[in-house]
């Protein structure tokens, strides 16, 4: 299991609600990128060397740090690209949350401050069991943060790692994502970086399975009066693997029906065990999914049914207006869907394949003028049985001496007849 967002105790995954405006809170809705300066800004690269330098821009962040004069750290939980995620607890009730903070060298960078902070409005916007809650945010220390609530499990993308999903539990899982997905799409949010990595399985204190959770907003496009659009010209935002055709050209121009299609990607691959497309580079993954050369998901899994293959193949029409117009009306086709077609999901597809035809041998007639054996005799021919032999009728013994006598006598006669000659 992922330590992502939990570890062994206090696994709660209620959100206790903090003001935004409270003591060393930072007011989002306030907040204005451009007061930040934008000279010398890092790139990604620098961002992700920054993880591994020996000069920790998190040095000053230690176990006991109190941040924000609110959340006292206690571990890091994990890195990335932009920030980490330490585990903390709350210095007032003692809740256990999930701290991530922004790299130091990032704060002079307005449009990754933006999007850093924006995912904290977006997650507040969307308040719904299926999607993460992000309840607090604060600039403290030359630390940008984020406090969210401390998940315990794995992410589906571990998940899948381990192999393709029974058909039971893809549908529970698929139709909660959607719900969370919907929630979004109401408010104005189009998430576009929707892959298995940003759906969180969690595990409640007592082992079962929890809710899943949609994660990490910070591409996501949220339709705000007044409010540019974050993305940059030429930039692709996403993972290749998972994004709609339309979206590897043009992040800018996307709705929900892309969102639509990273959902159909998810569960084909949930379910086949493998992604639709594949290749080495983005070029090569964006040609074949724009060609949508992809095998059918019946023809990977046949113990999914069809009507499970046609909404997938729905899902992931390369032009948007072949796909579900919404994820509740994708939600509501794999609701009502019959998931199984009846073969065993537990088998191979070698085992789930239809036999091959048995090679019949040739027919050969039997033969004509010999005796045959059944060994000999094909089975798909009239049998010839063989005829047994004619036992000859005994003499009795009589007439055996008479024959013998009647041939002395012949002999007798032959030789009396030829001394007569000689004479």
């Amino acid at each position: 299991m992922s330590d992502t967002f939990d570890e062994e105790e206090n696994r709660s995954t209620e959100a206790v609600p903090v003001p935004w405006g409270s003591s060393g809170g930072f007011s989002l809705d306030d907040f204005d990128p451009e007061s930040f300066d934008v000279s010398g800004a890092p790139s990604a690269t620098d961002a992700e060397d920054a993880a591994t330098k020996d000069d920790d821009p998190f040095s000053h962040l230690t176990t006991g740090t109190e941040l924000g004069g609110r959340y006292k750290l206690e571990k890091i939980l994990g890195r990335g690209a932009c920030g980490v995620v330490f585990r903390a607890s709350h210095m007032v009730i003692g809740k256990k949350v999930a701290v991530k903070c922004l790299y130091p060298m990032l704060r002079s960078h307005p449009v990754l401050v933006e999007r850093f902070f924006r995912e904290a409005r977006i997650a507040a916007a969307v308040d719904h069991p299926n999607v993460i809650k992000i309840f607090d945010g604060g600039d403290d220390a030359e630390t940008l943060f984020l406090a969210m609530e401390l998940l315990h499990g794995e992410t589906l993308g571990e998940r899948l790692e381990r192999g393709r999903l029974a058909l039971q539990e893809a549908r529970e899982l698929f139709l909660k994502i959607a719900e969370g997905l919907a929630a979004m799409h109401e408010r104005g949010v189009v998430h576009r970086d929707l892959k298995p990595d940003n759906v969180f399985l969690t595990v409640g204190d007592d082992g079962r399975p929890g809710e899943p959770k949609v994660l990490d907003f910070g591409i996501s496009k949220l339709k705000e009066p007044g409010r540019n659009d974050l993305t940059a010209l030429g930039t692709i935002m996403g993972t290749p693997f998972y994004m709609a055709p339309e979206q590897m050209m043009n992040a800018k121009g996307v709705d929900r029906r892309a969102d639509v299609y990273s959902l159909g990607v998810m569960l084909y691959e949930a379910l086949s065990g493998q992604l639709p497309y594949n290749g080495e580079n983005v070029a090569d993954i964006f040609s074949a999914a724009r060609s949508a050369s992809c095998p059918a998901l019946g023809d990977l899994a046949p113990h999914v049914s069809p009507e499970i293959t046609a909404i997938v193949a729905k899902a992931m029409q390369v032009e948007p207006g072949g796909r579900h117009t919404s994820v509740d009306e994708m939600r509501a086709a794999l609701e009502a869907a019959t998931w199984g077609s009846g073969l065993d999901e537990n088998a191979t597809l070698e085992q789930l394949a239809p036999p091959a035809r048995a090679q019949l041998p040739t027919p050969k007639p039997p033969p004509v003028f010999e005796e045959a054996s059944p060994s000999q005799i094909d089975n798909f021919q009239t049998r010839v049985l063989a005829r047994p032999p004619v036992a000859e009728p005994a003499l009795p013994g009589w007439a055996i001496l008479a024959m013998v006598a009647l041939a002395l006598l012949a002999l007798a006669s032959i030789a009396v007849a030829i001394v007569a000659i000689l004479i």
